[in-house]
């Protein structure tokens, strides 16, 4: 059920952006996206700080320490609140200083753009002060209340579109106003789930400057990897606007708008096993933790892979029916794009098994240096004039580094066997790869490019894959612990009938 409500959530997301983006224009659908990205940049703590409070409460709730689970995440709570304001002293100065010196926008929506910016600051600290509640929500592993949260979420944006198309004011300007409303809604209500579930989430009014400490040393480090990543997304972003305009940074927006929506399926299954990673970790049990790590890295490919396989031979045919206006380059964006996710899928839970051993400074500040070479190499490759796209080439290149080097720093910290994940992992994913795709290549490559070739590409893919997987993807136990899953789902509906 969690999957299907995932599944709608990504058709809505989907639905809604086709829309918003023919509401908008390009123009002004690119300008929301460059000036969030410019917010987004300051944000560069929120992904170390989350993870730290991820970890360190799973820690506790692992060790069944109540009072320590509570001390967690008052805590983090107080040093996110702090964060936020250190995020809105950034943004109305250094922020708004870039914003009107380097982003390229017309002269005519400079005004609307700003409007933009503000909310979008707004909306930003908004995320940041609830993120403790969903990092709580996460550590008890309570997945299908993000699932209900987030379909309200799409259909909530699915609402602002209908209420742009009678609004007179500005669209621009109303669709800030109107996304700022509701992550105000969202952060109430992930606050009051928190607050009625878990009794931990009571606010302790103090200080414990040793968990500081530890959360703080914890964060610095991983921080570095966050500030890449901050870099390779949004810094591209503001690359591809000063290089080629708000046409490709609505390109880009498409691209990284259907990427986020399948992206979501293996994002939430990681979700899903790290706190497992995270105990299993504390625990010492590191053998239930390894098999933990094979199985999320080849699990979140495959969950990945069978979405993203159509809309690798198809993208141009979904770009026609979705959108009614297309910009230029978004089906080569699209592409690498989930080329580039599919690989960073892979890595996910090496990633979790050196986050939860804690032994982090080393392991970061070399993942860091390789990704931050993106910025310099597509300056200079844009700088060339050379095609846009060569710039997403470029982060494919540097991911594959990123992720050998991240082998040889699992092996290092964990109980980890390069060559026992090359046999259990890789193998069985490449053998995947290339066999899932015979099937739909000849779809695509003997059949004219037609709605009906879609349909029957897109279920052929989806079949042959899910078929490949089962039989040369997993291993004797995982397809054992698939029957045993299935078997107690169909015999726990069939008790609820009876």
């Amino acid at each position: 059920m969690l999957y299907i409500r995932m599944l709608l959530n990504m058709v809505i997301s989907l639905y809604t952006s086709r829309l918003i983006l023919q509401v908008l224009g390009i123009d002004d659908y690119g300008i929301y996206n460059v000036v969030g990205g410019l917010v987004a940049m300051f944000t560069f703590m929120q992904s170390a700080l989350t993870s730290a409070t991820q970890r360190f409460l799973n820690y506790a709730l692992g060790e069944n320490n109540f009072h320590q689970t509570q001390m967690t995440f008052s805590t983090s709570v107080y040093i996110h609140i702090f964060m936020a304001i250190i995020v809105l002293l950034l943004a109305e100065s250094i922020g708004l200083w870039f914003f009107h010196e380097k982003l390229v926008i017309p002269e005519n929506r400079m005004h609307a753009a700003l409007w933009t910016y503000q909310l979008s600051i707004l909306s930003c600290v908004i995320i940041l002060v609830s993120l403790p509640y969903n990092a709580i929500i996460i550590a008890h592993e309570k997945m299908s209340a993000f699932a209900y949260i987030s379909i309200f979420e799409g259909c909530a944006k699915l609402l602002i579109v209908y209420l742009l198309l009678i609004v007179n004011h500005d669209k621009l300007i109303s669709y800030a106003i109107l996304m700022f409303c509701i992550q105000l809604l969202i952060r109430i209500i992930y606050q009051y789930y928190s607050n009625k579930h878990f009794p931990e989430t009571k606010l302790i009014w103090s200080i414990n400057k040793k968990l500081i400490k530890s959360l703080s040393n914890f964060t610095i480090w991983n921080l570095l990897g966050n500030i890449a990543m901050i870099g390779l997304t949004q810094g591209v972003n503001i690359l591809l606007n000063m290089f080629a305009g708000l046409a490709v940074n609505a390109a880009r927006a498409i691209a990284v708008q259907v990427q986020g929506a399948i992206n979501g399926f293996c994002q939430n299954f990681q979700v899903a096993i790290n706190p497992q990673i995270y105990k299993s970790c504390a625990a010492k049990d590191y053998q239930y933790m390894i098999s933990l790590v094979h199985r999320s890295c080849k699990f979140s490919y495959f969950v990945l892979f069978i979405l993203a396989l159509p809309f690798f031979f198809e993208i141009e045919q979904v770009l026609h029916i979705w959108l009614t206006e297309v910009p230029t380059y978004t089906a080569d964006f699209i592409r690498i794009m989930l080329a580039i996710s599919l690989v960073d899928s892979i890595s996910n839970g090496i990633g979790a098994a050196i986050i939860a051993n804690g032994q982090i400074k080393y392991y970061q500040i070399t993942n860091s240096i390789i990704l931050l070479l993106v910025i310099p190499s597509s300056y200079i490759m844009l700088s060339a004039n050379f095609h846009p796209l060569w710039v997403f080439i470029i982060q494919l290149f540097f991911d594959i580094i990123a992720q050998i080097v991240r082998l040889f720093y699992a092996r290092h910290y964990v109980p980890f066997s390069i060559k026992t994940f090359f046999h259990s992992v890789y193998l069985r994913i490449g053998i995947v790869t290339i066999l899932s795709c015979i099937i739909p290549g000849l779809y695509f490559y003997f059949m004219p490019s037609s709605f009906l070739r879609l349909i029957l590409l897109s279920g052929t893919s989806v079949i042959t894959s899910i078929i490949i997987i089962y039989f040369i993807g997993m291993s004797y136990n995982e397809k054992m612990m698939i029957k045993e899953t299935i078997y107690k789902k169909l015999h726990k509906n069939n008790k609820q009938i009876i």
